[in-house]
């Protein structure tokens, strides 16, 4: 009897054991509300140094002016060209606006080949955009109708006015030379102007997050924010002129501020929150030191943080110890995407089928037992879930700076739209931070398109 005593014992040590090895690979991603306030304060305190950086406030966030002083109410008509570069895809979008908010939208996807992304120059480049949009409207018939033209384009620029901004720095896995530091509006019309098959007049240049602001004040006059969560993100919101001390145009007017919330982290600020995983995904990144916010909670890299930290499982024994493994896939870089991870979390049945077959058809794992799919659904949902907090800790940030009773904010993204628990849990956090205020959630999709028209009607308007 004594002997199976300590048998009993000695298995449940093991387990414990067991326990604590696991805990301690997740640990790093459970983050608590100390920690999340800790991260709204560093939003909000960056946000106002960069609207102060002519007094010497230092800022990890560029808070760069838009110049877009109207947003569109609902009285605009007519006929607009779109476009669309924020990521792996361009989009080429017609709208038509009619009486009473009526919209018809027609629109392409194309393709961003990883040759034009890493492109030798920036002509080759915009040469590629100018063919997918003569291609469009071509199909389309309107080839020989002049529009007005809004460029939806989704990276940081310094805005020299509503129709011209030069390039501060590639994000997203672009990097073509010759296009950081210059006006994107010019090297785009350059390249119209070599086609010379399309009749436009780029009237606005926005970032994809201005064009949600836009989208849905179109429909939601109490907009105040905007919030894309996809393969990269971004915010940004309504401000006063006059928060800006160099600010040349008429002040006392709101004005959309792009706050590129990405970056927040570039100098620490975000240090005590980032696991050696995390530094592991910036060092293999194209930007190291560079949109560590980013880097936490978008598309591009949750699939990333979410492989290397299955690995980590697998190497500490914790994982698939049962099965025969040939070749680990999980050592393939890139081989677990984020859409893998929203597969994962979103499976809360009891057999876990979903997790089963994701493991079989697509990494060759066989007969994964009981405690591996739930181990892996433990491991996803650590990294989706700190990414959906860490976003409602900063927009709770936003929130407080525009510190309106009743907010609505426009939100979309393939992140926030089609990942199984992300949406859910960021509007508890954004809750839990910020009681006082009256938020809505609005999706707008298709709102970083559709939001360049709208601008470029509003300011024809």
């Amino acid at each position: 009897m004594l002997s199976t005593l300590c048998f009993v014992s000695s298995i449940a040590a093991r387990h414990k054991e067991f326990d604590r090895k696991i805990e301690a690979i997740l640990s790093p991603f459970h983050l608590s509300r100390e920690k999340l306030v800790e991260v709204m304060h560093a939003m909000r305190n960056h946000i106002d140094a960069g609207l102060n950086r002519s007094n010497g406030d230092k800022s990890e966030l560029l808070m760069l002016p838009t110049f877009v002083i109207r947003l569109p109410d609902g009285s605009e008509r007519g006929d607009y060209l779109a476009l669309d570069l924020g990521g792996t895809n361009f989009r080429v979008i017609h709208v038509h606006i009619g009486n009473n908010r009526d919209m018809v939208v027609q629109s392409r996807k194309f393709q961003m080949p990883e040759n034009i992304m890493r492109a030798e120059s920036a002509e080759k480049l915009f040469d590629y955009l100018a063919e997918c949009m003569a291609e469009f409207v071509s199909d389309l018939g309107v080839s020989d109708k002049y529009m007005p033209l809004g460029f939806t384009f989704s990276f940081g620029c310094r805005q020299n006015s509503l129709n011209s901004g030069n390039l501060i720095r590639w994000t997203k896995g672009f990097t073509v030379p010759g296009v950081e530091g210059h006006d994107v509006v010019r090297l785009l019309e350059e390249a119209i102007s070599r086609r010379g098959d399309i009749k436009v007049n780029t009237v606005a240049l926005i970032n994809d997050t201005v064009g949600m602001v836009a989208t849905s004040a179109f429909e939601e006059p109490e907009t105040a924010i905007g919030v894309i969560v996809g393969t990269g993100t971004n915010a940004a919101y309504v401000e006063r002129t006059d928060s800006f001390p160099e600010w040349q145009g008429v002040i006392n007017q709101s004005m959309v501020v792009n706050i590129e919330w990405g970056g927040l982290g570039g100098s620490g600020s975000l240090s005590s929150i980032c696991s050696d995983i995390d530094e592991q995904v910036d060092r293999d990144s194209v930007n190291p030191g560079e949109q560590i916010f980013e880097k936490l909670i978008s598309g591009m890299y949750i699939g990333e943080m979410t492989r290397l930290l299955i690995l980590k499982l697998i190497e500490a024994q914790a994982l698939f110890r049962c099965n025969v493994i040939d070749k680990n896939p999980f050592n393939e870089r890139g081989s677990f995407s984020s859409a893998h991870n929203g597969i994962v979390c979103g499976d809360t049945t009891r057999d876990m089928g979903l997790i089963s077959s994701l493991l079989n058809d697509e990494f060759g794992i066989r007969n994964a037992s009981r405690n591996d799919l739930s181990l892996v659904r433990r491991a996803c949902c650590a990294i989706a879930d700190r990414a959906a907090q860490l976003c409602g800790a900063a927009l709770a940030a936003v929130v407080t700076k525009v510190n309106k009773r009743r907010i609505v904010i426009g939100i979309d993204g393939s992140v926030y739209r089609l990942h199984s628990t992300f949406s859910t849990t960021m509007a508890t956090i954004l809750e839990e931070l910020t009681p006082q205020f009256n938020i809505r959630l609005q999706l707008s999709e298709d709102g970083s398109g559709k939001g360049a028209a709208l601008v470029a009607a509003a300011v024809s308007h």
